[in-house]
């Protein structure tokens, strides 16, 4: 009897790690081969608690369940985005997997993590802390003895590589009026 409760018990104990199936759908390529096509699969009518954990997607293969890199958008009518990797030929049906992740594993998951942050004038895109792109929605004066009219917000700026190269500066010294992405000098 002793050994039944120390099976039940393990049995608990893994069962409460492993992730609860939402959904399951498949893709059909149809009659076009495609290349890393985006994917939205609508969530409507599905039962799902985002609070109880994270929405997690496989791709089934022949070799197990494969994790998919996908993005959820919330709201009234709520949406799962994906990137159907690599080259699918035609007529092609590939099998998906839509999870609830326990907030425990979640938060043992390791790899890229992408996060903004906010300050009084710019939107900043970060991935592993790293900078990626900042967004100034600030006003940006320029400088001292140049007309005010030449203020300027609403636009990227800087732009960097995943090395942390910044792709472009801020301002040519000859030029006043044309800043951030899309100065075709950079």
């Amino acid at each position: 009897m002793k050994t039944f409760y120390i099976v039940f018990s393990l049995f608990l104990l893994c069962h409460s790690s492993i992730s609860q199936v939402v959904s399951r759908f498949t893709i059909n390529t149809g009659e076009t081969e495609r290349i890393d096509a985006p994917v939205c699969v609508s969530l409507n009518g599905l039962n799902y608690n985002t609070d109880k954990g994270d929405l997690i997607l496989f791709e089934v293969t022949n070799t197990g369940e494969k994790e998919v890199l996908c993005q959820l958008e919330p709201g009234y009518s709520a949406s799962l985005w994906f990137v159907l990797s690599g080259i699918t030929k035609k007529s092609i049906t590939r099998e998906y997997i839509i999870k609830l992740k326990n907030p425990i594993d979640s938060a043992k998951m390791t790899g890229s993590k992408i996060s903004l942050k906010k300050d009084e004038k710019d939107l900043s895109l970060l991935l592993n802390e790293k900078p990626i792109l900042n967004y100034r929605f600030g006003s940006t004066y320029p400088p001292a003895g140049v007309n005010p009219l030449f203020k300027r917000s609403g636009f990227i700026h800087p732009l960097w590589s995943p090395e942390g190269k910044c792709f472009h500066v801020f301002r040519r010294p000859t030029t006043i009026t044309i800043l951030g992405y899309g100065d075709p000098g950079h």
